[in-house]
C-alpha cells in the first residue's frame, strides 16, 4: 500500500481547528476513493501547521498487535515538543549517521516493506545520485510530461486560472493584470495594469455582472457604477492619511473624556446611566427661560385669592356627589314632559263645577232603575249590535238548537272576556315578575330576565378572530355554499385573497391583501406551498369545513367569487365552517351564500365568535330566503342573541340597554380540574361529529396520547377489562416498549415512573370483533385495518368513546380509517358536556388529526363563587349518620360544577332529619364551600342565608363561608340543581348520585 501525501494552504480566517476538521474531511474523501493508498494531509494556515494521516484498518491492527511495531520507537508530538524545548537556543544537534543508517535499516525490516511495496518502482540514493549526475553533465534525460520554459511562457501570456483555486492571471503580457477570487465572499476583486492606467474592479461573483470600478490614470481619477462610463473624483472628495493627522493635530482633546473615563466617572454616581437621556447645561439654561419669574407669578397668586374668596357658598366636591346626575335625571324630565303634554286633556276645578253631584246622579237613577243591577245591562254601544224587532224578517223560522249553540258560545265568550278583564285589573301595577309567574301558570313562556346590552365594541383590540358559521337550515334541505369572503377595515379598506395553500378538501390557509375585487377564478390567484412566509401587508386566514364537494368545490375556493366557491358534500344542515383571521380584527367581515338562482342557499345561519375577552358568544343568526352577503360587524356587536322581539319586550318595559361585561374570564382546562388521578379521572367523549363518507359507518385508528409535557406515550399494554365495552391502556413514554398485539398487564401492576393509565367505554357500535376499539391504540399501516375500530351501522355509524385518564392529556391524535372505511366529519372532545377541542376532517387517506387539551381553552366564570367541597365532620349524628358519610366518596368537577356522591344505595341506612318536614330518607351531608368569607348573603334556590348559618357550619366542622347541603340519596339520585346568588352573581350546582354495585364484592 503506497501513501500519498496532500499539501494544502490555507486562507481562510476561520480557526484552526475548523481549518483542521474541513482538511481531514478532504484527505478522508480522497482515501475512501482511493483504497490502495493511505494519504497524509500537510496543512499550511496563517501562522499554523499540522499534518493528518489517515490509515487503513490494516495500518491500525498492526499497531495494535504489539509484534511488529514497537511504540517505543515513536514519539508523540507532545513529547517531542518538550524534548526540542531543552535544545538552547545557540546549541546543536548531533545525529550519528551511522547510527541512524542503522535504525532506518533495522526499521525497514521490521516492518518488512518489501512484502508491502513494489521494489522496483523504488531509486535507491545512490541510484537517484547518478542520474542527477548524469543530467548535469549533459546526459540525456526524459522530460515527457514537463513544460517547456516557452511553453510556459506562452501560457502564462494567455492565462492561468486555478479551478476553484484562489488566484487568477490574465493577458500579463499584453498589459492584463491579476485578480483575486475570494469563494468565501461574493465578490471579484483586482488591479488591471494596463499601461499607465490603474483600475480597481469590484465584480459580483458572477464576473459578467459588473461592479464598482475605479479608473486612475496620470489626468486624474474617476469612478464607475454597473457601467462603463466614469465620473471624474475630485480632490475634494478624497481624504488621504495625511489629511486625517493634520486633523487630528488641530483638535485640542484636553477638553473631552473618553467613553471609559466617563463610565468609570459616572459609576460612582448610579448603577446605571442613559447618557441619552441627559441634556446639556445649554438646553436647561433654555428650558429655565421659559419658566415664569416671581414677579409674573406675584399677580397670578393675587388672581387665586380672589378666586378662592369668589367661591364661598358654593357646594363642595362631596356635596355634589350626593345630586342626582344628568342622566339620572333624564328619566325624569322624560316623565314630566308626558305629564305635561296629558294636563290639557283634564278638567279644572272650574270645568267640573258645572257637571252633576254623583250622589245627585245616583238618586235620578234609582227612580228609574235598579242600579244594583246596572253591570247586567247592555250599553247603548252594546245594543247597537242588535237588530231591532222591525228589522227582523218575518216568516223566519229560528232553530231552537242553533238559538241554545249561541247563547252557550255567547256565554263562553263573556266568560272568557271577564276573565280577561280581570286579569288585565289584576295586573295592573304588578312587577314583571309576577307578570311571569301569571304567563306561565296560563301555559305561557315567557323569559324571566329582560337584561338588554347595547352593542359590543372590538375597535382598537388586537389578536385572533375566530367565527364559527353552524348552518342552521338549506334551501330545500340540500347543498350549501360558500363565496366571496372580505375583510374590511376600520379604515373602511377591503381585503381580498391573493394567495392560498390548500392541504386538503377541507382545509387552507389564505392570504389576504388590500384590494377591492374579490378574484373569480383561480388564475387570479397565485397558489403557494407550505413553507411561505407571510409578506409585510398580508393577513392570514385559516379556512376549515366538515365537508366539501368532491370536483373542484375546495375550501381556499371561500376567497373566490359567483359560483366557484366553497360547495358543502351534501345536505348541510349541522355542519360548521370555522374561519380564523390572525393578527387582525376586521371592522367587518362578509361572505356570500348562495348562486344567482338562490340554490345551495344557507337560509339560516348562526354565528358564534371567541375574539379578545368573548368567547363561544352566540351572535344573532343571519336568516333569508334569496342570494345575500353576510355581514357580521365587529365593532357594533349586538350581543342580544335572543334576537328583536325580546329587546322590543325589555323596551316595552322601560328596561335601559347596560353595556356588556362577560361573566367569565378564558383559561385553560388544567385551571379548573385538579387533584387527576386513577380514582379521580379525567373524563372526556371522544365523538364524532357528523358522516363525512359513510362505509360501514365511520372508523378510527392510530389513536396516540401526549402527556402533559408534550411527551408521546406508546401502549405498554392493552386489553378488555370488562366485557367487549371497556378497555384498559398502561401507556408508557419509552417507545421501546411499545406492543403491537393486545396484552395484558401484570396481576397488581403497579405503574412506573412516567407511566399513565388510560380507561376506555364504548358507547357506539361494534361492526364486529375483528374491528374492537380495544386495538385502536396499535399501530395500524396505510391501507390496512388490522387494528381499527369500526363502528359499522351505516346511516348513525358515528364513534363516542369515554375516556377516563389519570393525567390532562396535552393532546390527542387519531387517523381516520386507513383503509378507507367511513370517515367523520370531525372529531370533537366534550367534558360533561361541554366541548373543549375539535379538529376537522383533514381530508387524506393517512393524515393525523389531533385534538389539542394543552390550548383549549374554557370559560371560568366570574365572581367570588369558587366551588369546592368540604366533608362534614359530626360526632353527635349517630351511627346512620357515620354509616353513610363513610360509604360514599365525593368530589366535585369545577369544570362542570357538578357534586358527584358515589356509592351502593343498599349500603345506606335511613335516618329522620331535625327537621320533621324533611322526613326519613337516606341522608348524605355535603359541606360546599361558596369561595366567600361568610354565607351571609347568599341565595339557595331563592332562601337567602343569614349569619346563623356560619355558626352552623363551624358546628358541621366546616370552614367560614360554606353551608351544608343534606341529599336525599333515595330519591334525588338523578340529581339535584342548587341555584346560588349574590350581588348579581350567580351559579348552579348539580348534585348526582351514581349508584355502584358492592353485592358481588367479597371480602376475603
Amino acid at each position: 500500500m503506497g501513501t500519498k501525501k496532500l499539501t494544502v494552504i490555507a486562507t481562510s480566517s476561520a480557526s484552526l481547528e475548523s481549518i483542521q476538521n474541513s482538511v481531514i474531511s478532504v484527505v478522508n474523501q480522497r482515501r475512501a476513493k482511493d483504497q490502495a493508498n493511505n494519504y497524509i494531509g500537510d496543512v499550511f494556515a496563517v501562522q499554523h501547521k499540522a499534518q493528518f494521516y489517515v490509515v487503513d484498518d490494516d495500518f491500525v491492527s498492526t499497531t495494535k498487535s504489539g509484534g511488529n511495531v514497537l511504540k517505543t520507537d515513536y514519539v508523540t508530538a507532545t513529547k517531542l515538543g518538550e524534548e526540542l524545548a531543552k535544545i538552547p537556543s545557540s546549541g546543536t544537534v548531533t545525529l550519528d549517521e551511522d547510527r541512524v543508517n542503522e535504525l532506518i535499516d533495522n526499521k525497514i525490516s521490521t516492518l518488512d516493506l518489501d512484502s508491502k511495496a513494489n521494489v522496483t518502482d523504488v531509486y535507491t540514493k545512490s541510484e537517484v545520485d547518478e542520474k542527477v549526475a548524469t543530467a548535469a553533465s549533459g546526459g540525456s534525460v526524459n522530460l515527457d510530461g514537463y513544460a517547456t520554459k516557452d511553453e510556459v511562457n506562452n501560457k502564462v501570456t494567455q492565462s492561468i486560472i486555478v479551478d476553484k483555486g484562489e488566484a487568477r492571471i490574465e493577458n500579463e503580457v499584453t498589459g492584463g493584470g491579476a485578480k483575486f477570487l475570494g469563494e468565501t465572499y461574493n465578490s471579484f476583486a483586482g488591479v488591471n495594469d494596463g499601461g499607465d492606467d490603474v483600475y480597481a474592479l469590484m465584480y459580483a461573483r458572477d464576473k459578467a455582472k459588473l461592479g464598482t470600478r475605479v479608473w486612475l490614470n496620470p489626468n486624474g481619477a474617476y469612478y464607475s457604477k454597473n457601467s462603463s462610463t466614469y465620473e471624474s473624483i475630485e480632490d475634494n472628495e478624497i481624504v488621504t492619511k495625511k489629511d486625517i493627522a493634520n486633523l487630528q493635530a488641530s483638535v485640542d482633546l484636553s477638553r473631552y473624556t473618553t467613553t471609559d473615563q466617563l463610565n468609570l466617572a459616572l459609576s460612582a454616581k448610579a448603577d446605571k446611566v442613559m447618557v441619552d437621556g441627559l441634556v446639556t447645561k445649554i438646553e436647561v439654561n433654555e428650558e429655565i427661560a421659559k419658566l415664569a419669574t416671581k414677579d409674573e407669578i406675584t399677580p397670578i397668586n393675587e388672581k387665586i385669592v380672589v378666586i378662592e374668596e369668589s367661591i364661598e357658598g358654593l357646594a363642595s366636591k362631596d356635596e355634589i356627589t350626593v345630586l342626582a346626575s344628568k342622566d339620572e335625571l333624564t328619566p325624569i324630565n322624560d316623565k314630566l314632559v308626558e305629564i305635561e303634554a296629558l294636563i290639557p286633556n283634564f278638567a279644572t276645578s272650574g270645568d267640573l263645577a258645572g257637571f252633576a253631584n254623583m250622589s245627585d246622579v245616583r238618586l235620578e237613577l234609582d227612580t228609574k232603575a235598579d242600579s244594583t243591577v246596572i253591570n247586567t245591562l247592555a250599553t247603548k254601544a252594546e245594543l247597537g249590535n242588535y237588530a231591532l224587532k222591525s228589522e227582523i224578517p218575518t216568516g223566519v223560522e229560528v232553530d231552537d238548537e242553533q238559538v241554545a249553540r249561541a247563547v252557550n258560545e255567547n256565554s263562553k265568550i263573556q266568560e272568557l272576556s271577564s276573565a280577561v278583564a280581570n286579569m288585565a285589573s289584576n295586573l295592573q301595577g304588578a312587577t314583571y315578575s309576577q307578570v311571569v309567574a301569571t304567563m306561565k301558570y296560563c301555559g305561557y313562556d315567557v323569559p324571566e330576565d329582560l337584561t338588554i346590552y347595547d352593542p359590543y365594541n372590538l375597535k382598537d383590540r388586537s389578536g385572533n378572530v375566530n367565527l364559527t358559521l353552524e348552518i342552521d337550515s338549506t334551501y330545500n334541505n340540500s347543498y350549501a355554499t360558500l363565496q366571496n369572503l372580505k375583510l374590511i377595515g376600520s379604515d373602511g379598506k377591503v381585503y381580498t385573497m391573493a394567495k392560498y395553500y390548500n392541504p386538503s378538501l377541507t382545509s387552507a390557509t389564505l392570504y389576504f391583501v388590500e384590494k377591492e375585487n374579490v378574484p373569480k377564478l383561480v388564475s387570479e390567484v397565485e397558489k403557494v406551498e407550505s413553507n411561505y412566509e407571510k409578506q409585510e401587508g398580508e393577513i392570514v386566514v385559516d379556512i376549515k369545513t366538515t365537508s366539501t364537494y368532491s370536483g373542484g368545490y375546495d375550501a381556499y375556493r371561500i376567497g373566490l367569487d359567483e359560483s366557484s366557491g366553497w360547495c358543502s358534500a351534501g345536505n348541510a344542515v349541522g355542519e360548521r365552517v370555522e374561519i380564523v383571521i390572525r393578527d387582525f380584527i376586521p371592522a367587518k367581515i362578509s361572505v356570500r351564500t348562495g348562486y344567482e338562482d338562490s340554490s345551495h342557499l344557507i337560509t339560516k345561519c348562526n354565528f358564534i365568535l371567541s375574539c379578545g375577552e368573548l368567547m363561544g358568544e352566540s351572535l344573532i343568526p343571519n336568516e333569508g330566503n334569496k342570494r345575500r352577503d353576510m355581514v357580521i360587524s365587529l365593532q357594533d356587536i349586538d350581543v342580544n342573541s335572543k334576537g328583536e322581539g325580546f329587546v322590543e319586550l325589555a323596551k316595552a318595559w322601560n328596561i335601559s340597554p347596560i353595556a356588556y361585561v362577560p361573566n367569565y374570564f378564558i383559561g385553560s382546562i388544567s385551571a379548573l380540574v385538579d387533584n387527576v388521578s386513577s380514582e379521580n379521572p379525567f373524563v372526556f367523549s371522544f365523538r364524532g361529529l357528523d358522516i363525512h363518507t359513510d362505509s360501514y359507518g365511520t372508523g378510527v385508528s392510530n389513536i396516540e396520547f401526549f402527556n402533559e409535557s408534550g411527551e408521546r406515550l406508546y401502549p405498554k399494554y392493552a386489553y378488555l377489562s370488562s366485557g367487549d365495552n371497556e378497555a384498559t391502556y398502561i401507556l408508557t413514554p419509552k417507545e421501546d416498549e411499545k406492543i403491537d398485539e393486545l396484552a395484558n398487564a401484570p396481576e397488581d401492576y403497579v405503574l412506573l415512573e412516567g407511566e399513565k393509565k388510560v380507561v376506555a367505554i364504548r358507547h357506539s357500535g361494534q361492526y364486529s370483533s375483528s374491528y374492537g376499539f380495544e386495538e385502536f391504540l396499535l399501530y395500524t399501516a396505510q391501507g390496512a385495518y388490522n387494528h381499527e375500530y369500526l363502528v359499522g351501522n351505516n346511516g348513525n355509524g358515528l364513534v363516542d368513546v369515554e375516556f377516563r385518564c389519570d393525567f390532562i392529556p396535552s393532546k390527542l391524535q387519531y387517523i381516520q380509517s386507513p383503509y378507507g372505511h367511513g370517515k367523520a366529519t370531525g372529531y370533537e372532545a366534550v367534558v360533561d358536556g361541554l366541548q373543549v377541542a375539535t379538529a376537522m376532517y383533514a381530508g387524506g387517506t393517512y393524515d393525523y388529526e389531533v385534538l389539542d387539551f394543552s390550548k383549549a381553552k374554557v370559560k371560568i366564570p366570574k365572581g367570588s363563587f369558587n366551588l369546592d367541597y368540604e366533608a362534614v365532620n359530626r360526632s353527635d349524628m349517630g351511627s346512620e349518620f357515620d354509616n353513610n358519610q363513610s360509604k360514599v366518596s365525593i368530589d366535585i368537577n369545577k369544570l362542570t360544577s357538578t357534586i358527584t356522591v358515589t356509592g351502593d344505595i343498599n349500603n345506606l341506612q335511613t335516618y329522620a332529619s331535625s327537621n320533621p318536614d324533611q322526613g326519613i330518607h337516606k341522608w348524605v351531608g355535603i359541606g360546599i364551600k361558596t369561595g366567600f368569607n361568610s354565607v351571609e348573603g347568599v341565595s339557595v334556590n331563592g332562601s337567602v342565608l343569614d349569619k346563623s348559618y356560619d355558626e352552623t357550619a363551624k358546628v358541621n366542622g366546616l370552614s367560614g363561608g360554606s353551608f351544608v347541603f343534606w341529599f336525599k340519596a333515595d330519591t334525588d339520585g338523578s340529581g339535584r340543581t342548587l341555584s346560588l346568588s349574590k350581588d348579581g352573581i350567580s351559579k348552579d350546582i348539580k348534585v348526582v348520585f351514581k349508584q355502584v354495585d358492592t353485592s358481588d364484592i367479597v371480602v376475603m
